[in-house]
């Protein structure tokens, strides 16, 4: 607004505004709007600095600019909590190759010590002793340090002192690494975005996708051109709506998913015990049938939405098994 104030002569000054009812404005039945298209409407607000999409029914009330904005779609979305953090922080903390680098190791420095006992030359009794379960001391003795914890036994020659010295200093340094990794990992949370563009938004079948009330896409179907599509009674309960129809070609094949939808909505009214007998109990078996329709079935109907383009293609435009 500053830059144009700078360049309109009419404009020393503005003053910024907000809707009453914080919305972006839609329609309603007595054809009024509501939101900042509403403002616009009753002139209690001139201009707007609001990236809006031209349709039909908001040039009746407002006029638009030249296309002076192209921006990003944005996409908000439930984060999904993790059933097994618990548990899998604690493993999370070094990659996989670190946990078996570090039991090899482990096993080596066992064995190393098992060996030197037994090439120890004039053992003391000590050492006899230990000749007896050689190499299960040396494990036991090389787990203790990584784990932190204290043990009795404890090498009686320099050679073995040596090893589990330089062996002491490695698990020091590396528990010091996992504790850290893991304080990070329980007090700052790592999000992992489940889709990094539009299509495998619409692929996926985790999240519900839906737009934001008034806006453009929330005010937008796409039908073909049926002749109980474009009737006039069809059209002008559109037009009442303000729905915005989206173009299409008089002669193209139909592979709307929601055809699939009244075929199933059909066949539950049909199965009914009672059928409807007037429109009004029509619209409340419908209603009803539509609210048991299991939500599974509409994620893999509108999954298939790109696999049934591709098809069209490659039949040409003819026949497909959808």
């Amino acid at each position: 607004m500053s830059v144009i104030s700078q360049h309109v002569i009419f404009i020393n000054s503005y003053k910024y505004i907000e809707p009453p009812d914080g919305l972006w404005g839609e329609v309603e039945e007595n054809g009024s709007w509501t939101g900042i298209v509403g403002m616009l409407q009753r002139e209690e607000a001139d201009l707007c600095s609001v990236p809006y999409a031209m349709n039909i029914e908001r040039a009746k009330v407002m006029e638009f600019t030249y296309p002076i904005l192209t921006e990003y779609s944005t996409v908000i979305y439930k984060k999904m909590d993790d059933k097994n953090k618990t548990w899998k922080v604690l493993i999370s903390c070094f990659k996989w190759e670190v946990y078996i680098v570090g039991g090899i190791v482990l096993l080596i420095i066992g064995l190393m010590y098992g060996c030197l006992i037994k090439s120890t030359p004039n053992p003391c009794k000590e050492v006899e002793i230990m000749r007896k379960s050689v190499y299960y001391n040396g494990i036991t003795m090389a787990i203790s340090p990584p784990l932190c914890e204290a043990t009795v036994d404890v090498p009686v020659f320099d050679s073995g002192r040596m090893l589990f010295s330089c062996w002491w200093l490695f698990c020091l340094i590396m528990t010091a690494i996992y504790r850290c990794n893991l304080m990070t990992f329980l007090t700052v949370s790592r999000t992992v975005v489940p889709f990094s563009s539009l299509e495998e938004l619409a692929n996926q079948d985790v999240f519900d996708v839906g737009a934001p009330v008034g806006s453009y896409v929330s005010l937008a179907i796409e039908h073909d051109n049926a002749r109980p599509h474009t009737a006039r009674l069809t059209q002008n309960f559109l037009a009442n709506a303000n729905i915005h129809v989206l173009p299409w070609p008089a002669c193209s094949p139909d592979m709307n998913p929601i055809e699939h939808m009244w075929e199933i909505l059909g066949r539950k009214v049909r199965n009914r015990p009672v059928p409807p007998v007037d429109f009004q109990e029509l619209e409340q078996c419908l209603l009803q049938e539509w609210q048991h329709i299991p939500a599974n079935v509409i994620r893999r109907l509108t999954s298939s939405a790109r696999r049934r383009v591709l098809a069209c293609i490659d039949a040409h435009g003819g026949h497909t098994r959808y």
